[in-house]
């Protein structure tokens, strides 16, 4: 989907939050750092009971997210019925060469900077024919098929967030700060540091055989680079051999896979995942330190700076 020079990069599944504040237009009561504004559009002007559950998710999104970080902001989405799927979100984007530079929602949340004031960040599709437990504190009827609105609402919020990627098959140079950190199980990165494109032969191995997410705060976080698992052509989600952390529950993850696990996610970040995003710049409220050896490889380097400067 495109909106004039904004491109946005949906990802499966999705929701958000609300209270009335124009025709279409609706706010969330937040509760902590964060609070959503929604342009609801389609089936959502009619439906009270799919806008009651954005509102309910939103609010719970943002009481969570605040346990993990700092960061204040207000940001507004467009929210869509669609009949495909489960539901998609993504921040739009404008062509920015380098890493993170032209992401709407993260700046707006991380940097203060607002590249559409006034206007929504991002999109949210959700398929409101799917069967999804809307009561926040109802039990999910998961073996008839229900699924819970609020763990994909979870998920793929985060994507909106940052965790997603703009490295695919063609030749660019605007990426995600989240493509920053990827690289291939041997280390190598998906974006040339020279070129300052997408290596292509990287990518394909990366899709294939797995990536890891090699930020030095989610490294510190986990212990090692975080498994990142090739799903449908991209690389926004993590890998399952990364259940073994924090817990061996298969449910330990909330952005595993591009699909639901046992039809349930859980409704909390992991460390990894806060690893992750404290890597793409969130302030964590307890600080997520650097990895010994990248703290040694930085003084090194203010050491290096230091002689030169004297030079």
């Amino acid at each position: 989907m495109k909106s004039a020079n904004m491109t946005v990069r949906p990802h499966k599944r999705a929701l958000l939050s609300a209270a009335v504040l124009a025709v279409g237009l609706f706010s969330s009561t937040s509760h902590a750092a964060l609070s959503f504004q929604y342009d609801f559009q389609g089936e959502f002007l009619t439906n009270n009971v799919a806008r009651q559950a954005v509102i309910d998710a939103g609010n719970l999104y943002s009481q969570m997210f605040a346990t993990h970080f700092n960061n204040t902001a207000s940001v507004q989405f467009n929210v869509v019925s669609t009949p495909d799927g489960l539901a998609s979100a993504g921040s739009f984007q404008t062509n920015v060469p380098g890493f993170g530079g032209g992401e709407y929602v993260r700046n707006k949340i991380v940097n203060g900077i607002d590249l559409n004031p006034g206007g929504s960040l991002g999109v949210i599709n959700v398929n409101l024919a799917i069967n999804f437990q809307l009561d926040p504190n109802a039990p999910v009827d998961f073996a008839g098929g229900q699924i819970d609105f609020f763990s994909v609402f979870d998920h793929e919020v985060t994507h909106a967030l940052g965790l997603s990627t703009r490295v695919d098959g063609t030749d660019k140079t605007d990426f995600n700060k989240y493509d920053q950190f990827l690289t291939t199980l041997l280390g190598v990165p998906l974006v040339d540091p020279i070129t300052g494109m997408v290596n292509q032969t990287a990518r394909t191995d990366a899709l294939n055989n797995g990536a890891l997410f090699a930020g030095p705060r989610a490294i510190a976080a986990y212990g090692a680079p975080v498994p990142i698992e090739g799903v449908a052509g991209e690389l926004s989600h993590l890998g399952t051999v990364a259940f073994s952390f924090p817990t061996s529950s298969q449910n330990a993850l909330m952005l595993c896979c591009g699909g639901l696990v046992n039809s349930f996610e859980p409704r909390d970040y992991n460390a990894a995942e806060i690893g992750i995003l404290a890597d793409l710049g969130y302030t964590t409220v307890n600080a997520v330190p650097l990895p010994p050896s990248y703290s040694l490889a930085l003084a090194a380097l203010g050491v290096v700076g230091f002689m030169r400067k004297r030079r």
